[in-house]
């Protein structure tokens, strides 16, 4: 069952009975008391994913990246099939317009900002650096940030990221380094 849940009734003919709606849909279980209760998804045929932003490749018409409240990220090859990347909250994505088999994210503080080299695919680690706190070098925790912080990529400039909180911040090298470029 997905963690995030935001309702539950209780069946009124039958107490051990319990619907829960989540960010990933409906559940249901038969018997509450169960130690662990077990949940049957109720939701084939529902659309639950809330797409907070959508980015396309540079290039290649059919590959899109999408960053998604609560459900983190998926890209699709064919506009048909999406295939699942990352963890947690998805938010705002890119396509380097340089290097389009790199993909950008951004995600609550104190990650911030993540990175993927495989085109968007793969799990947690292949979008963040092996301090798994996001490419937020130079990023100042202790500033006002967006749960959900904005970035764009320059697309005159290679490798030329800005992001922002009550401030903004620029990036020469694809993230792994940011300096504030405004005051707060």
């Amino acid at each position: 069952m997905h963690p995030d849940l935001h309702g539950f009734a209780f069946d009124p003919n039958d107490p051990n009975v319990i619907w829960v709606g989540t960010d990933g849909g409906v559940y249901r279980t038969p018997d509450a008391s169960a130690d662990p209760p077990t949940w049957d998804s109720l939701s084939n045929g529902l659309n639950t994913l809330l797409f907070i932003d959508v980015a396309l490749h540079p290039t290649d018409p059919n590959y899109l990246v999408g960053g998604m409240q609560d459900n983190a990220r998926a890209y699709t090859t064919d506009r048909q099939t999406w295939h699942g990347a990352a963890s947690g909250d998805g938010a705002y994505v890119a396509v380097d317009p340089f290097q389009p088999n790199i993909v950008y994210g951004s995600i609550y503080p104190p990650t911030i900002f993540e990175r993927n080299s495989n085109g968007g695919e793969g799990d947690y680690k292949t979008w963040s650096p092996p301090d798994e706190y996001g490419y937020s070098n130079g990023l100042d925790g202790n500033d006002n940030w967006p749960f959900y912080p904005p970035f764009a990529l320059d697309p005159n400039s290679d490798g030329v990221l800005y992001i922002g909180s009550t401030r903004v911040y620029r990036s020469d090298d694809r993230g792994d380094s940011w300096k504030p470029v405004s005051d707060s």
